[in-house]
């Protein structure tokens, strides 16, 4: 009896150390922001980074700019040396995941293209204490309102792009739209489909459609967030002013369609190069960056189209959302807490790293840097008119916040390949009614 009782406590004792041992491991550690850097410590922290196709005027591509980057800080910090790990775009988020599974993610984590803000909730480390007020003032509200979850900031940001419409100034005006109106107010369905059945009117305008390279998946939740959803996880929270959504938006995506007013680009490339040859008056929902990494073409076709940014059109009563990247620097503890002040050295490269290299590739990518965007007066090589600068200074009023976590990130893009896309094949084609289509996704999103 005696030994049994003993065994029971062995096993009680053996469960409570396993949990304070999960506590310490997945609680977040709070890190005073006062902490000092050791001067007599060497500190050593692991970086990762995804190395940007990006070439600068003189041959310096950016594992280049990166290199140049770590030895300026390393200079500054001459106790802090910085390992370089640049990922590949195929697979590197994974890698990710595998280190934070073992406990043992880099210190320094950088992202252009985040799937979502909190990657672990015990090991991921916000900057909401690293962040005072006079410097949070040189971030745009706009901007760290779309890294907030709970109160806390979760990464330091670079650089943000908006999604938007890119369109033909020329070919835009000549069907009667006020360019300079929508890019300062905003536009909506009606507005944009009066554009689309007068441009399709025109004696030239058979080949000058609307286009757009994702498909009609990202066609439809653009047009979804920018009619009352700011995901597709709402259509679900909002009952049946989710489903009342969902119908409107597909009955105008079928109207589009079938009225052949919009064609999808799916895996056909030329969408991008009748846009820039002038043969179609508007593309999106876009990226800066893909537009930008086409340009170059333009200009060696000698094909000059005066290319303006637009915004998302929005249903009718809705409000203008934008849906953005905002490159992260995140900073890591490791589950084997190596101390605050190594924290804080993490903390001092990502703000080092995250501000000097957004200043300098948003300019190559069309995009704002996240630090001061207010103070740009130019686009580094002047590609870009004041019109468009100023349409993306507008941007920042209309971004919606990133995922929280990945799973939200995760489930999102599920839905859109397991639910939407097949709906909408069907809706397309004619085998459901876009009330048909709504009642099968609302019923799907259960």
């Amino acid at each position: 009896m005696v030994w049994r009782k003993r065994g029971i406590i062995g096993v009680f004792c053996l469960i409570l150390v396993g949990l304070c041992v999960w506590f310490q491991a997945t609680r977040v550690t709070y890190v005073d922001p006062e902490v000092r850097i050791n001067p007599n410590r060497l500190y050593t922290l692991e970086f990762w980074d995804y190395p940007l196709p990006i070439v600068w005027e003189d041959g310096t591509n950016y594992q280049d700019f990166v290199q140049q980057l770590i030895a300026e800080f390393e200079r500054e910090y001459p106790n802090i040396s910085i390992n370089y790990r640049p990922l590949p775009f195929a697979g590197g988020t994974e890698l990710l995941d595998q280190a934070l599974r073992r406990g043992s993610p880099p210190d320094v984590y950088s992202e252009p293209f985040p799937r979502g803000l909190v990657y672990h909730q015990g090991l991921q480390v916000p900057i909401t204490n690293f962040l005072g007020p006079e410097e949070k003032s040189l971030y745009y509200p706009g901007v760290l309102a779309a890294l907030e979850r709970e109160g806390d900031l979760w990464g330091w940001p670079a650089w943000f792009s908006p999604l938007l419409w890119a369109g033909n100034r020329q070919v835009l005006e000549k069907a009667g739209l006020d360019v300079n109106q929508v890019q300062t107010l905003g536009w909506n369905w009606e507005e944009f489909l009066t554009l689309a059945r007068q441009l399709v009117s025109e004696e030239d305008g058979a080949g000058i459609l609307f286009a757009s390279g994702p498909g009609e998946t990202e066609l439809f939740a653009n047009l979804l967030y920018n009619n009352g959803l700011s995901s597709i996880a709402g259509a679900r929270e909002e009952g049946n002013k989710g489903r009342a959504v969902l119908a409107e938006t597909a009955t105008f995506t079928h109207l589009l369609c079938s009225e052949g007013l919009w064609q999808a680009g799916g895996e056909d490339r030329s969408w991008l190069e009748n846009f820039w040859a002038g043969q179609t008056a508007l593309v999106g929902p876009v990226n800066t960056w893909v537009l930008r990494g086409a340009g170059a073409r333009v200009y060696q076709a000698r094909h000059y189209p005066e290319l303006v940014f637009l915004p998302s059109p929005h249903g009718i009563g809705a409000r203008e959302y934008s849906e953005s990247t905002v490159a992260l620097v995140r900073v890591f503890r490791q589950r084997r807490f190596q101390g605050a002040d190594q924290v804080k050295a993490a903390m001092e490269f990502a703000r080092y790293f995250s501000q000097k290299q957004g200043q300098a590739v948003a300019f190559r990518l069309w995009s704002l840097p996240a630090q001061n965007p207010g103070g740009l007066t130019d686009m580094g090589e002047k590609e870009l008119s004041p019109a468009n600068t100023r349409f993306l200074l507008r941007s920042q009023h209309y971004l919606l916040p990133l995922p929280s976590d990945l799973v939200l990130w995760q489930q999102e893009q599920k839905w859109k390949e397991k639910v939407l896309s097949p709906g909408l094949e069907k809706l397309l084609s004619g085998e459901l009614t876009p009330q048909e289509f709504a009642e099968q996704v609302f019923f799907q999103l259960q």
